[in-house]
């Protein structure tokens, strides 16, 4: 079943959200579609240096940058240039957009595939080839090429909807909200000159992600001993690339987030022991990764200096403890929240994103407030991830093309769903994270686009599974707890002296573990 319609659609992103996006608009009868893709080739964040062609710049992350991926200022002579007739002008820009990969050779998914797949496909049977060995089972987890391949091919055969290496650098409904949206975009040429022009479409949906633009916690004396000790000292998750860059190195990791579990089993065989970790709070079906004996887990950061010998980093904690002389010290403390084409636009009627980084002025975390025909996929920060994109998808393609019972309810009620949530201490820090309650977010959305079943009846998958999907989540953490679990055993066994140290990190992990037992 699909539903004609001649209106225009733009989709600004070719990773996993904006693959489903295209996927599932055609499907509901959109014909006028095109999506904008600032890399070479589709895929996202599952991209890899070779295919991002990017050279990684290993810098200090943006800390406090409201600005961090700002556009470049359009050019007046771009209002000539039209999609067949663009106009040619020599570009200078000296402001960072984060193009590099975020991924690295080693990396597999952290979810089994019922969570890894859209419904429409499953994702190809390719288990890491040492997921029996690991986990005690054939089929669990996926490597980042599985997952690349997964997603470019729902791109294959349809390039004609496509504009890679094109970068929308500002998106704006020049008569206000309700009225057409105009992209100002601009295609690289060579290293000086690019192609401009405009587009017009009804509707604008968002389907970046957020892994682009990486951020730093305002930790006094970074940016100062970022200047001085040498490059590769300090980095971020999103440039770690070799373990061999710790070998023997005195490490320290700021974040216990999931970059930080990769970051911590990578390195332990080649960096030096213990391996520090600054830590506040660990969700708590991965406090397991953490539970180490080569793990040294301690609280936040009061400020960090340049040692003596002008080349480590004296870590100085808010306990009043100190670790000094640290060769290696990785920031997993995530990404910006960035729409830098639309900000300008969006600041006149509150903004997108908050001061802490979370989505704002959208229902649902999907549609803006101020005018549903703007839509944002891929900010869900759980294991759901991709369920969620496709379900974001299909429920816009059934508000958009006006299914029977589609709709969403006034304006003040979307603006007291929000300001209801973030006066809920709870819920206003846990604003991206629906675990354990998916299901129902997920059935709201659903419900805008005119429900689960038609939505379900239209695209011939099944959407009531969102309720299941929590468990899948616990499944997947329960393999890596039995894996991580014996790591920690197999240490001990090796290094028995490091038994004192791995209770007093127990204790601690236990003790910062989010949400706290009732």
């Amino acid at each position: 079943m699909t539903i004609a319609t001649d209106k225009r659609i733009a989709i600004i992103g070719a990773g996993p959200s904006g693959a489903i996006a295209l996927d599932t608009f055609l499907e509901y009868g959109f014909s006028k579609i095109r999506v904008f893709e600032r890399k070479k080739v589709p895929g996202g964040t599952w991209n890899d240096d070779k295919q991002v062609g990017v050279p990684v710049d290993n810098v200090l992350p943006t800390i406090d940058e409201p600005n961090a991926d700002a556009p470049i200022p359009v050019p007046e002579e771009v209002a000539a240039g039209t999609k067949d007739e663009p106009v040619t002008i020599k570009t200078h820009n000296t402001k960072r957009r984060y193009e590099e990969a975020s991924i690295y050779p080693e990396l597999e998914t952290n979810i089994i595939p019922p969570l890894m797949s859209f419904r429409k496909k499953p994702v190809p049977k390719e288990p890491t080839s040492n997921s029996f060995e690991k986990y005690g089972e054939a089929d669990t987890f996926r490597k980042a090429d599985t997952i690349n391949r997964y997603v470019t091919s729902f791109f294959e055969g349809r390039d004609n909807f496509v504009s890679y290496n094109t970068t929308v650098e500002k998106a704006e409904q020049p008569e206000g909200p309700g009225t057409p949206w105009v992209l100002t975009l601009r295609k690289s040429i060579d290293a000086e000159n690019s192609e401009w022009w405009s587009e017009t479409f009804d509707f604008l949906y968002v389907a970046i992600g957020r892994f682009n633009v990486p951020r730093a916690d305002n930790i006094p004396g970074l940016k100062e001993a970022a200047k001085i000790v040498p490059p590769g000292t300090i980095l971020h998750t999103k440039y770690y690339r070799d373990p061999k860059h710790f070998s023997g190195k005195k490490t320290l990791i700021v974040g216990a987030a999931f970059s930080s579990i990769d970051i911590v089993h990578l390195v332990r065989d080649y960096a030096q022991a213990p391996l520090y970790l600054s830590a506040n709070i660990v969700i708590a079906f991965i406090l397991d990764a953490f539970k180490q004996p080569f793990v040294d887990a301690r609280g936040r950061i009061a400020k960090i200096e340049v040692n003596k010998d002008g080349k480590t980093i004296d870590a100085y904690f808010e306990d009043g403890s100190v670790v000094d002389q640290i060769e290696r010290l990785v920031l997993s403390t995530g990404y910006k929240t960035s729409y830098p084409f639309l900000e300008e636009y969006t600041a006149k009627y509150g903004g997108l994103v908050t001061k802490d980084n979370l989505l704002k002025n959208t229902y649902l975390t999907t549609w803006w407030n101020q005018d549903p025909s703007l839509a944002i996929a891929g900010v869900f920060t759980d294991g759901v991830l991709l369920k969620a994109s496709e379900t974001q998808a299909a429920a816009t393609a059934g508000l958009w093309s006006g299914l029977p019972g589609s709709g969403l309810p006034s304006k003040e009620e979307q603006i007291k769903w929000e300001t209801d949530r973030r006066n809920n201490q709870k819920l206003a820090v846990e604003w991206h994270i629906w675990f354990p309650d998916f299901g129902s977010i997920l059935n709201q959305i659903l419900q805008v686009g005119g429900g689960s079943a038609q939505l379900s009846k239209i695209s011939g998958v099944d959407f009531s599974d969102s309720d299941e999907l929590a468990n899948y989540q616990l499944q997947s953490f329960g393999l890596k707890s039995v894996y991580w679990s014996k790591v920690a055993k197999d240490w001990i066994e090796k290094h028995p002296d490091s038994q004192d140290r791995y209770n007093k990190t127990v204790e601690y992990i236990d003790s910062i573990k989010w949400p706290k037992s009732e």
